[in-house]
C-alpha cells in the first residue's frame, strides 16, 4: 500500500520578497501536517518553458542552478524528520501539477499558494491554483493573500481548531469526510458552521430584485432555519457513529459569509475546509463562494471538490 503524500507545487525561481516568504510559509505548513499524519511530502517545481525550445543541456543546467535549493529544502525536511524529495521540471505548471496527482495513488493532499489578489476589482486566484482546483478531487489546502499577510505561525498541538463550512449539500459531504479524517488523526476540534444568513440574504436580494414578494416569506425563512436545525443535527450523529464529536452552529445573521467568517476566526481557528460542487461549471469557473473565503481567509483553506453523481 502506497504511504500517503502532500504535494508542494512550489515556485523555486520566485526571488521576490512576497514570494519567498509564501514558499517558505507553504513548506512549513506541509512539514507541520507531514510530521502530524505521519506523510511524506514530494516538492514539485515546474519550470515554465515550452519543451520544444528546451534542450537536455538546458535541463541540466536548470537542476544544477536549484541544486542549493534543493538541498537546503532537503535539510528542511530531514531536521523535521519528514521523508520527502523535490522533483524540478519543465512544462506548464498546472498541467504538470495535475498529471503528477493523476500519475500517483499515494498523493492525499496538496499544499500551494496563490498570487491572487483582493479587492472587488481583482476578485480571482492565481490561474494555477484555479486551475488545480477545478480539475483534482484531492483536496487543496490554498494559502490565500490575506493569510500570506498575517504571517502567523502555523503549528497543530493540542488547541487546533479546524472550521468546517459546509452548505449542507452533498457537495458539502467529501469535505466533511475528510474533516472527520483530520479529526480522528490529529485529535483536533472541529466546528461545522452552516451561514444560513448568508442563504437568506441572497434569497431575499432574489425575491425583491425579481418584484415577487411571497406573503409568508419571514414563516419561509423562519422554517429554513428549524430545517437547518435538524440537519446539523443529523450530521452530528453521523460523526458520533464515526466515535467523534463536532461542535456545530448555524448562523442566522444575514451578511456575506466573508463576514461572518471574520468574526468567526477571531475565535482560534488554525484552518477552513469547505466542499465545492463537481459540475461542468466547475471545469470553467470556481465556485464564487470558494474564491472569497480563499481570497478573504486570514488561516488556510482546504478546499475539497465534490466527486461527480457515478451515472447508473
Amino acid at each position: 500500500m502506497a504511504t500517503n503524500s502532500i504535494l508542494v507545487p512550489d515556485d523555486l525561481a520566485e526571488r521576490s520578497a512576497p514570494g519567498r516568504l509564501r514558499s517558505r510559509m507553504i513548506r512549513d505548513i506541509a512539514v507541520e501536517f507531514a510530521q502530524n499524519l505521519h506523510w511524506d511530502i514530494e516538492l514539485l517545481y515546474v519550470k515554465n518553458l515550452k519543451p520544444g525550445f528546451f534542450k537536455r543541456k538546458q535541463v541540466d543546467a536548470l537542476l544544477e542552478t536549484y541544486a542549493d535549493i534543493e538541498t537546503s529544502i532537503m535539510k528542511q525536511f530531514m531536521k523535521a524528520y519528514v521523508k520527502g524529495r523535490v522533483k524540478i521540471t519543465s512544462g506548464n505548471p498546472a498541467e504538470e501539477i495535475l498529471t503528477r496527482i493523476n500519475a500517483s495513488e499515494s498523493i492525499s493532499m496538496v499544499v500551494m499558494g496563490t498570487h491572487g489578489k483582493k479587492g472587488l476589482e481583482k476578485m480571482f486566484l492565481g490561474s494555477v491554483a484555479e486551475e488545480v482546483l477545478r480539475n483534482t478531487d484531492v483536496p487543496v489546502l490554498v494559502l490565500g493573500p490575506t493569510a500570506q499577510e498575517k504571517q502567523r505561525e502555523f503549528k497543530i498541538d493540542k488547541d487546533f481548531k479546524v472550521l468546517l463550512l459546509s452548505d449542507l449539500s452533498e457537495s458539502s459531504n467529501e469535505a466533511e469526510t475528510f474533516a472527520q479524517k483530520l479529526a480522528k488523526e490529529l485529535s483536533c476540534e472541529v466546528t461545522m458552521l452552516h451561514s444560513v444568513g448568508d442563504q437568506i440574504r441572497r434569497t431575499r436580494q432574489s425575491l425583491y430584485g425579481s418584484g415577487y414578494i411571497p406573503f409568508d416569506m419571514e414563516k419561509m425563512f423562519t422554517d429554513l432555519i428549524k430545517d437547518t436545525q435538524r440537519n446539523l443535527e443529523r450530521r452530528n450523529r453521523r460523526w458520533q457513529k464515526e466515535g467523534l464529536t463536532i461542535k456545530s452552529e448555524a448562523t442566522a445573521k444575514e451578511e456575506a459569509l466573508e463576514k461572518t467568517l471574520q468574526r468567526k476566526i477571531k475565535e482560534g481557528y488554525d484552518l477552513i475546509i469547505m466542499g465545492t460542487h463537481s459540475d461542468q461549471l466547475m471545469k470553467a469557473f470556481l465556485g464564487s463562494s470558494a474564491r472569497k473565503v480563499i481570497l478573504s481567509s486570514p488561516v488556510p483553506v482546504i478546499v475539497v471538490r465534490s466527486k461527480p453523481e457515478k451515472k447508473s
